[in-house]
């Protein structure tokens, strides 16, 4: 499988625009950073975390955004709202201007919930705002040789594990899913669409096990890409592990 790598060495310092909100990537070794946008008007975006912290202990909210990247109110209605998926129930978070993240349940009692590598979640504007936030995540890439994910029955977020951008059809997702050749017995993937603002349907087609658009009948292969800082929805017919492989741990 062939991809495009977007981490550089240090020979040159390289920006690498292309998310489905304006986004740059700068990396320097294994160290960098991407931008991604929060449109204002109550707009959302799933995005990815894909990046190791340096320090282990960052390895939470306050550690991946700090206190300048959020627009921070002590009113929930008024900040940016971060949504993360425990294994159950979504929870919904915002930054007072005292700097610490509070559950909206329980917004007198500060909390810092961990946020890994390879986590998906929503970023959310407030309702009144006007003006696009554009935040910045960094930290280092990710070195892993062999990256894991229990996939269950039915649809839920997910991040590609590695610090790029990837093609369905450069994942492991289509070889490990279920493919079949009605799009109603295939997994599919869900992808957001920033010129259609609108979500891209693909199923994994047995023929080929490539991702076909389920808006269009026939046709060639899809196999949308998921940029980098950009998660997506996956809805799987039958449970299985998907396995990813880090193939520029050389390049590193």
């Amino acid at each position: 499988m062939k991809r495009t790598s977007v981490i550089f060495l240090a020979v040159a310092l390289t920006a690498l625009a292309g998310v489905a909100v304006a986004q740059d990537v700068y990396s320097v070794n294994t160290v960098g950073f991407y931008k991604v946008d929060i449109l204002p008007a109550g707009k959302m975006y799933l995005a990815a975390m894909q990046f190791d912290q340096i320090n282990p202990a960052d390895e939470t909210m306050l550690g991946v955004f700090g206190t300048n990247n959020l627009r921070k109110s002590n009113l929930p209605t008024a900040a940016d709202r971060l949504y993360l998926w425990d294994g159950v129930a979504w929870h919904q978070f915002f930054q007072k201007t005292d700097g610490q993240f509070y559950d909206v349940t329980a917004p007198t009692i500060p909390t810092n919930p961990a946020l890994h590598a390879a986590t998906a979640f929503f970023l959310q504007s407030p309702g009144p705002s006007t003006t696009t936030n554009t935040i910045t995540l960094k930290g280092q890439v990710i070195e892993d040789t062999t990256v894991l994910t229990s996939v269950p029955v039915g649809l839920r977020t997910y991040a590609y594990p590695f610090s790029e951008r990837s093609a369905l059809k450069d994942m492991a997702l289509d070889e490990q899913g279920t493919a079949a050749n009605l799009p109603t017995a295939a997994d599919r993937l869900y992808l957001y669409n920033s010129a259609s603002n609108a979500y891209q349907q693909c199923w994994l087609k047995l023929a080929d096990r490539d991702g076909y658009d389920t808006a269009v009948t026939g046709g060639s292969p899809q196999n949308p890409t998921v940029a980098l800082g950009q998660a997506f929805w996956y809805q799987a017919r039958n449970a299985f592990s998907w396995s990813e492989t880090n193939v520029y741990l050389g390049n590193l």
